[in-house]
């Protein structure tokens, strides 16, 4: 444990180890395992090699020494620092190795952390086409359109993540807790009317001017059908049909956008 008093002379402590864990970064939530406890070039103290203090202890800081330009002081003595720019700071290569090693782990996360969420949205708007022909085949193709949809996304972030910002792509695997994490993110996408509709009642309404679906329907003449095609008119008016085939679903749309 590190004693502040041994630095500050004054009755101060931090209950702090080489194996316990602090949070770090810009906006404190990032979490660094102490591996190191030191004091740099200043004589002030560092955890991993970097800065413990916002401020600088003035007692504690080494003395200048006029340097000669081979990096000895005055009458012959060996100056304190290097001589010259052109010489690098070996302490200064490790303090940043010890920060890519120490920060630039993946982080856990069980829902999407809002701050990488801006940088995904980003991503996902110039992306959205592709998004969104993801989101609709998953459901197309499954059977229960909640669960396939959120394990899509779910599957979309760790895309984006493993190629974008590796910090993020710590995440729940498949399964109750992939389906959670999906669904937190299409809450945060349709809250933006991001290729989820804002003024649709659920979590499956992509922005799309035609929804094909498939689940079972019953058609106007009492025959049963596998798929359905839902769309609003151009004056608003919502429609719904059933179809035995996606194709012929779609064989709707053409007529319906026609010459």
């Amino acid at each position: 444990m590190i004693k502040l008093k041994d630095i500050l002379t004054e009755k101060y402590e931090i209950d702090l180890e080489i194996g316990d864990t602090i949070l770090r970064g810009k906006f404190k939530n990032k979490p660094v395992v102490v591996k190191d406890i030191g004091t740099d070039e200043h004589g002030q103290p560092t955890i991993n090699g970097k800065k413990m203090l916002s401020f600088r202890i003035k007692k504690l800081m080494p003395k200048k020494t006029n340097e000669g330009t081979c990096g000895y002081g005055e009458d012959g003595k060996i100056g304190n620092e290097p001589a010259g720019p052109h010489l690098i700071d070996k302490k200064s290569k490790d303090d940043k190795m010890t920060k890519l090693k120490t920060e630039g782990r993946p982080m856990f996360q069980d829902t999407p952390n809002e701050l990488a969420y801006k940088d995904f949205k980003k991503w996902a708007y110039k992306n959205r086409k592709a998004v969104k022909g993801i989101l609709v085949k998953a459901v197309d193709d499954g059977r229960d359109p909640g669960t396939d949809i959120f394990l899509a996304l779910r599957q979309v972030w760790l895309a984006w993540a493993n190629k974008n910002a590796k910090e993020w792509s710590k995440i729940p695997n498949k399964g109750p807790q992939g389906k959670d994490f999906g669904r937190a993110l299409a809450v945060m996408m349709k809250s933006d009317n991001l290729i989820i509709k804002k003024s649709g009642n659920k979590l499956t309404d992509l922005s799309e001017k035609y929804n094909v679906r498939k689940q079972s329907c019953k058609q106007s003449d009492g025959d049963r059908g596998t798929y359905t095609l839902s769309y609003t008119s151009k004056k608003g008016k919502k429609y719904r049909a059933c179809h035995t085939s996606k194709k012929k679903a779609k064989g709707q749309i053409a007529a319906i956008e026609g010459p």
